[in-house]
């Protein structure tokens, strides 16, 4: 089994499985993953599609306003992009770390 989660300055947003929309927590947002952090000018409330098949980890830019980058390299919008294990992933002024553990394994 492997989990994965977004670390935020102050928050960890776990990764579910198969599809989810990551976004500013907004009363009325369509993300199932709301980031709420200090630094989130720039986050969307519908920033980008996160894909999690076992570990496998893609993200896809939504069009956000502000872009999404992988390792400070802008990514192309509507493409998905295999993120790795501590990859950071920034949106808008918001930066995320990646974290993939196998708990098979340690």
């Amino acid at each position: 089994m492997v989990k994965a989660k977004f670390m935020g300055i102050s928050t960890e947003y776990p990764i579910p499985s198969g599809e989810s929309i990551l976004g500013r927590k907004f009363k009325e947002s369509a993300a199932n993953i709301q980031i709420q952090e200090l630094n989130m000018d720039g986050v969307s409330r519908y920033h980008c599609n996160i894909y999690n098949n076992d570990g496998i980890i893609e993200v896809k830019d939504a069009g956000s306003k502000n872009g999404t980058c992988i390792n400070e390299i802008k990514i192309e919008p509507h493409r998905s992009y295999e993120l790795a294990n501590k990859d950071i992933l920034t949106l808008g002024n918001c930066t995320l770390e990646l974290k993939i553990k196998n708990q098979l394994f340690g």
